[in-house]
């Protein structure tokens, strides 16, 4: 199996992590629920060493939420034989068989279902969640079905938005990046209050690079601002300071990433984003000093980011040890040979990151080499 192939399962199964919002927005402030957390890093690491481990595969399954007895999955699976409009036992399959896309037997059932759904109700909420699409990649098919399904609802009614944000969340940005943006700006342009279109629009533009395109960060720091603007409590827009802090650094706006950064750390303790932002905005306050060439200054801020709020939640602390820490700002470092500074980094980051991995990263450092950082789990929304 390719890099890009296991990049892309990767990113199937990061999906299922907590609850949604829906319409085109980001995934909802929830964590986890009843899931064994180290475990299931684990067992994603190994996935992505070996993508042909059977027994890592067996165990993603059973770790990953939403996990049915085969029984349960039989009974559901033939009443919707008899009572096919069921929509609850319907979503509850969906919400199973997503995150394990990558077995072609889950595929399948994920497949059918959701396009069953979007062709009789493509008004169910469900059809707004993040990873509510098919990838092209390993069911071409079955996503032009799902593509053809909502052009034509769209065509009928191009007002809705509903079925515009629905649509963009279906939507391929590797195959159809220019149609999920009109269908944003259509949504945006009616529902003008809502943050939910700036923030999607906002990840277009700054990702452009990761779709075959280009990125745009002015276009994308344009769109977070309005995101922020727009976000109607504390817990959006703290999730929103983190996009803002990366598109300003992409433009090179140090002065606005300075100034988000610093909002970031004075609200560090307040959300279940807290954590988060605080390691963030001290890693890209490091990158800036790099940039303007302060080392001793970025040096500073590495070391500060592995400071996590000690009134930080426990679903905070999930999410930290799902994500990962940011080895951007460590590597920059050690291209200037500051490798003493990111060993002590390395072993901060214990403290809320359990990983076999830096055990390796150190021993490459302390051996003179370079880590291979390329799936470190972080995450920026």
């Amino acid at each position: 199996m390719n890099r890009q192939l296991v990049f892309s399962s990767l990113a199937l199964l990061s999906l299922c992590f907590g609850t949604v919002r829906s319409g085109a927005g980001e995934p909802s402030d929830a964590p986890l629920i009843g899931t064994n957390v180290e475990a299931l890093q684990s067992a994603m690491e190994q996935y992505q060493r070996d993508p042909q481990d059977e027994a890592v595969r067996q165990q993603l399954i059973e770790l990953l939420p939403g996990w049915l007895p085969q029984e349960e999955l039989e009974t559901l699976e033939a009443r919707l034989e008899s009572v096919p409009h069921d929509l609850e036992v319907r979503q509850r399959l969906v919400g199973y068989y997503k995150p394990r896309v990558f077995d072609a037997s889950a595929r399948h059932g994920y497949n059918r279902h959701l396009l069953w759904m979007i062709r009789n109700t493509p008004e169910a909420d469900v059809l707004g969640y993040p990873g509510s699409g098919i990838q092209p990649f390993l069911d071409p098919e079955s996503y032009q079905a799902g593509k053809d399904a909502w052009l034509r609802h769209i065509q009928r009614e191009p007002g809705n938005v509903k079925f515009l944000g629905h649509a963009a969340r279906f939507l391929s940005p590797f195959q159809d990046r220019d149609l999920i943006i009109d269908y944003l700006k259509a949504a945006q342009s009616i529902d003008t209050d809502n943050p939910d279109w700036p923030y999607a629009l906002g990840q277009l533009y700054l990702r452009g690079m990761m779709f075959g395109g280009t990125s745009n960060p002015a276009q994308a720091l344009e769109q977070f601002r309005q995101a922020y603007d727009l976000a109607e409590n504390d817990m959006r827009r703290s999730h929103f300071l983190g996009n803002l802090v990366e598109a300003a650094f992409e433009a090179k706006r140090h002065d606005d990433v300075r100034s988000y950064a610093t909002t970031m750390l004075d609200t560090g303790a307040s959300t279940q984003f807290g954590p988060r932002n605080v390691h963030h905005a001290h890693t890209v306050l490091g990158r800036v000093a790099l940039a303007e060439d302060d080392v001793e200054l970025a040096k500073y801020h590495l070391i500060e980011a592995t400071r996590i709020p000690e009134s930080s939640s426990a679903a905070s602390r999930e999410m930290m040890q799902l994500q990962g820490p940011d080895m951007r700002l460590a590597s920059e470092l050690l291209k200037r040979g500051e490798r003493e500074v990111v060993l002590e980094y390395f072993d901060l980051c214990a403290t809320f990151w359990q990983s076999d991995r830096l055990d390796d990263w150190t021993a490459v450092v302390k051996a003179g080499g370079m880590p291979d950082f390329r799936f470190n789990p972080v995450g920026y929304r």
